[in-house]
């Protein structure tokens, strides 16, 4: 029996970003669950129980450094895998400075999708 794809949680209030990752991730065999907010993310978060979470900094209603310090103190959610989408470098060390609750991160405009995949399967130990 083959293994059973894994679930990556896309939080991103672009749609243009998500369409683009979402595309990507399910070429490489991915199931893609998308949220437009921090509010959404966790709620898709605790139900869906994604195998890792790629989520934005600046999001509307709960933004993303706010989600993740929600997701890290929830049992049902610690222990997901988060990486974190940014505009900016200056961003990442800023996120930084607050927490340190992220795996990795992607400066959404120095990285290609194909290169969030392979982030993806680097922290979920997939090889390819």
């Amino acid at each position: 029996m083959a293994d059973q794809p894994k679930t990556i949680l896309l939080a991103d209030d672009d749609v243009t970003t998500r369409d683009m990752y979402r595309e990507r991730m399910a070429a490489a065999g991915f199931n893609v669950l998308e949220a437009v907010d921090g509010e959404q993310t966790f709620d898709l978060a605790r139900h869906k129980h994604p195998d890792l979470i790629l989520l934005d900094i600046m999001m509307p209603k709960v933004n993303g450094l706010d989600t993740l310090a929600i997701l890290k103190q929830d049992e049902e959610t610690k222990k997901i895998p988060v990486i974190i989408l940014t505009a900016l470098t200056s961003e990442v060390d800023k996120v930084r400075e607050i927490s340190t609750d992220f795996v990795d991160y992607v400066v959404k405009a120095e990285t290609t999708p194909g290169d969030v995949v392979d982030k993806i399967n680097a922290q979920l130990g997939i090889i390819k």
